[in-house]
């Protein structure tokens, strides 16, 4: 069984959530959020608006949009996060990586093998 199929199958059977994070909003963050929605689409993935910033207020507001419309959910940093039920995960995306996408494709094998 490949990492991504251990992954998605804890998704399944925990009601995984994962919360994203961080710089920039228009870049790393909905790039990732968008990878990680296309991988597991059944799960929760939400990103808290106010810990990130996008390169302009205004690219920063398109990125939230372009996300809600896939089904991400966008909240503020004072949401209450007491409903989660099953595993969470908090990503902090930061635009050092030198391959785009890589905090998430280290996040999720670094899951898959703590979990599975």
């Amino acid at each position: 069984m490949s990492s991504a199929e251990k992954l998605a199958l804890l998704a399944e059977l925990d009601e995984l959530e994962i919360t994203l994070v961080g710089l920039c909003t228009d870049i790393c963050v909905v790039s990732n959020a968008l990878l990680v929605k296309a991988f597991l689409p059944e799960t929760t993935v939400r990103v808290i608006a106010d810990c990130c910033a996008g390169v302009t207020p205004e690219s920063h507001k398109v990125a939230l949009n372009t996300m809600r419309m896939c089904q991400i959910q966008i909240q503020s940093g004072t949401a209450d996060h007491q409903h989660v039920q099953g595993p969470s995960v908090l990503v902090s995306i930061q635009p050092q990586a030198d391959v785009p996408g890589e905090e998430l494709v280290l996040l999720l094998r670094k899951l898959g093998a703590e979990r599975i």
